[in-house]
Formats: C-alpha cells, structure tokens, sequence
C-alpha cells in the first residue's frame, strides 16, 4: 500500500482512504484512458502531417512574407494541443471532477470545477487588485468550507493582461473570509509597486510603523485609526506566510464590509495530471495533497488570527 505523506493533519489516514475509496475508481479507468491513447497518437501523427503539407504549401507559394513564417509556426505550435484537448476533454473532466473532489471532501471542503460564488472584479480593478488592463476569463475550483466558525471561500480567477498581441496569462488564488462581526470601513493594501486606488473610492494613503513590512506595503483606507487597528505586524506576517506557502506572489488584501478578500498571484494549481501518465501513478495525487494542504494552512493561520484579533 503507497504510504502518502500526510502534509496537513486533516489529511491523516488518507493513504487508507485512498486505497478504500479513490484506487478503485481510478483503476476502472486505466483502460479508458489507453483506449483514448489509442485514437489520439495516430490523430496527431496524421494532423502533424497535415500540418507539415499546409506549411510547405504556404512557405512556396508565399515564400517573401514574414508573416506566412509565423503562422506557420504558431500552427505548428497549437495542433498537439488542440488534438489533446479534443480527445480528452471529456474524459479529463470526469477525472478531475472526482480526484479532486474526493481529497478535498476528505478534508471537509466542498469542492466544485465551476465556481458558485465570483469575486467582485469591478471592484477588484478599482482596488487595483488585479493588472492594468485585466481581462478577464473564467473562475473555477472553487473550495468552500468552515473554520473556527468563520466560512471561507477559495478559488481560481483566469484571464491575461498586457497587449492584445502578446498577451500574458494572469492566475490568482482568491480567498474570501467571511467575518460575522466586522462592519467596518474599507481598507486596501496593495504592494508598493501597485497603482493607487481609483479616486472615486476616497482612500487615503494610511503611513504605518511596522517594519519590515513598510516596504512592502502601501495602505489605503478611511478611517486611519481602524487601520492601524487591523494592520498588526502579526497579520502582514501571516499574508506573506500565505504567499510562501501557496508559492505564489503579490499577495494582496482588503477588508470590505463583512468579508476579508486575499488574492495571491499563483500558477495553475488543483489540476488532475496529465492523461499521458498513468491514472493509479500516486504522484498526482500526492500534488494535490500538498496543493490542497497549503491552502489549510493558510485558512488556518488566518482563521486563528482573526478570532483573536477582531476589530
């Protein structure tokens, strides 16, 4: 029996479940997945040669534009994927559905692919929580659970910024807190190398005595004295503890009415694996382990922090 390692304590006795209530299922499935293995190598041979014939026609018939070079290149570039994608987004779907619903049902979060709840993204931009020039894509794995008696949200917001032409793809891990007692006014912080908040918000830049974070951070709020009230060292502390171990950067935070909202700029994360590798292969499990565990010990720092310091 494959003995995974335990990251977080809600995962302790999973190698058990996992053999209990996660192998079988993936074990059905090795077959399906050769069976779609079967059709797709021979699929991308044929439309790799396709692809080479469309290239060598355009390259000699229009051999003096440059631009015919780069089409052909991002062809070229795109047809495994597209192939990839075609024969297995259905069955990556079901796989991903149920791997990463069941780690995370064993933990006590609900799990779903498509987000039930959305970050308010307008918001976000005047925040300046999200880049200049956002655009945005789609939210998906979305966890929602409870702890210490605050709820909590996390999920993924996907889109790209920078030129239309060059785009760079954009990922955050959203957290959302919802505290049953603080009402009060908005207050942001952002990075020091953020933009301001728009102006319409009226915040004011708050000046606070906490380093090493002053460097770090710049604060925007309304009322400078419930700033700092929130603002203790031990809480910026935390957010950075929260960017290490999620592995991510930017963290970001804001107090809005009842909700605490933490986003962290981060690579894709809570996927299933690639369909080339076998299903039974432990190893994308224990990723998701150790995925799923960062953002436990990241709800459970904060949660712990905001029961003992609430405003």
């Amino acid at each position: 029996m494959h003995k995974f390692h335990e990251s977080h304590p809600a995962f302790a006795g999973f190698s058990q479940f996992y053999h209990r209530e996660i192998l079988p299922q993936l074990s059905a499935w090795v077959d399906q997945q050769k069976r779609t293995q079967y059709f797709t190598v021979p699929a991308l041979i044929l439309s790799c040669a396709a692809c080479a014939f469309l290239m060598y026609w355009l390259i000699t018939t229009e051999p003096s534009k440059p631009i015919v070079y780069g089409l052909c290149f991002i062809i070229f570039l795109i047809n495994p994927v597209n192939v990839y994608r075609y024969f297995f987004r259905a069955f990556t779907f079901d796989v991903k559905d149920f791997l990463v619903g069941k780690v995370c049902n064993y933990t006590g979060l609900n799990y779903s692919q498509k987000s039930r709840i959305s970050a308010p993204l307008l918001e976000f931009a005047d925040y300046s929580f999200i880049p200049n020039g956002f655009r945005f894509s789609r939210f998906e794995d979305h966890m929602k659970g409870t702890s210490k008696g605050i709820n909590f949200h996390v999920f993924e917001l996907h889109g790209e910024s920078g030129n239309h032409n060059c785009p760079r793809n954009h990922t955050s891990t959203i957290f959302k807190f919802e505290l049953p007692e603080y009402a009060g006014d908005t207050v942001l912080v952002l990075r020091k190398q953020d933009r301001k908040p728009r102006e319409r918000l009226n915040l004011r830049s708050v000046g606070f005595a906490a380093p090493p974070f002053s460097h770090l951070f710049a604060v925007f709020g309304k009322d400078q004295v419930m700033s700092r009230v929130i603002l203790h060292p031990i809480f910026l502390e935390r957010i950075l503890y929260a960017e290490n171990v999620i592995d991510g950067v930017n963290a970001r935070f804001a107090f809005t009415g009842r909700d605490l909202w933490v986003s962290v700029e981060t690579a894709n994360r809570f996927e299933q694996g690639s369909m080339w590798t076998k299903l039974i292969n432990p190893k994308r499990t224990q990723l998701l382990i150790w995925e799923i565990s960062s953002v436990l010990f990241i709800v459970d720092t904060l949660t712990d922090l905001l029961n003992n310091n609430r405003p």
